[in-house]
Order: C-alpha cells, then sequence, then structure tokens
C-alpha cells in the first residue's frame, strides 16, 4: 500500500481518518463503501441507525432524495451527496449532504507538507467511495486527516 487510512473517530455526523504516506512519489487509497474490513465507510460508521451521514453512505442502498432505492448513483451524484459540490441534483437542500476535507498533520522526509487531493467516486455497484491521493517526491511519512462531515454540522 501507497497510502493508508486509519479510522480515527466515528459519529452520526464525522468520520475521521488519519491519512499515512508510505511508500511515495504517488500514491492513492480508495475507501470503499462495501461493508468489509476498516477502512471502509459503511463499516465505520457509528452504530446511529438513522444518522445523516448514514443515508448518505447508503444512498444506492436506500434512496435519497430524487434517487430511488437500489439505483446505482452516477459520479456526479456521489459528488453531490458526499462532497457537497453542485455537479448532480439529488434533491432540494433538504437532502443531508457530507463535505470531505483533509488536514495535512505532519511533514514527509523531505520536511514538506505533501499536497493531498481528495475526490468521490462510485464503486462498480453504483455505490459513492472516497478517494485520496497526494503527488511529490519523497514524502515518506507525512500524515493528514481525512473529515468526511455533515454540511452544516457542529463537529467537534
Amino acid at each position: 500500500m501507497a497510502l493508508t487510512a486509519a479510522l480515527v473517530e466515528s459519529t452520526a455526523n464525522r468520520l475521521r481518518y488519519l491519512l499515512t504516506n508510505v511508500s511515495p512519489p504517488t500514491t492513492t487509497v480508495t475507501i470503499p463503501n462495501d461493508g468489509g474490513v476498516t477502512p471502509d465507510l459503511l463499516t465505520d460508521l457509528a452504530t446511529d441507525p438513522s444518522g445523516p451521514l448514514r443515508r448518505i453512505i447508503r444512498a444506492r442502498v436506500d434512496g435519497i432524495g430524487t434517487i430511488a432505492a437500489g439505483t446505482p448513483l452516477t459520479q456526479a451524484q456521489a459528488r453531490d451527496i458526499l462532497n457537497d459540490d453542485g455537479t448532480a441534483t439529488v434533491g432540494n437542500n433538504n437532502v443531508p449532504r457530507a463535505i470531505c476535507t483533509v488536514t495535512g498533520r505532519t511533514v514527509g522526509l523531505n520536511g514538506l507538507v505533501p499536497p493531498w487531493a481528495v475526490d468521490v467516486n462510485v464503486d462498480g455497484g453504483g455505490d459513492p467511495v472516497i478517494v485520496v491521493r497526494t503527488l511529490g517526491a519523497n514524502y515518506s511519512g507525512a500524515t493528514a486527516y481525512l473529515d468526511v462531515h455533515v454540511q452544516h454540522s457542529i463537529v467537534r
């Protein structure tokens, strides 16, 4: 693995992962949504069965907004609900949406903070997944936090 993600916190409104850059120069980690071993969006959710983040992550299974239950999401729809970028409409402002952010924590062996990027995609079944990347030479050991939190929620 070139980039690892370890769950740090799980609440009804936020998932927080510690990202560690293990093997540069280009590293990528995809956080799946299959209910498998952590890191996995569905597995890592808090036990609250009705929280807004659970609704977002289970959008293909349960439906959300204008998306019917069992309908595979497109990347644009996944980005709309999981990174609130307005690329697709899945309903009005009452539909819960999340925001993904990366915050640098430590520098790499070269003494620099790597450029981190986060995006949302879908897997083969149409479930939303998160993809984090960093580019550059000798950023081994650099760490950051990935926060996936419900828009407008109070995050401690």
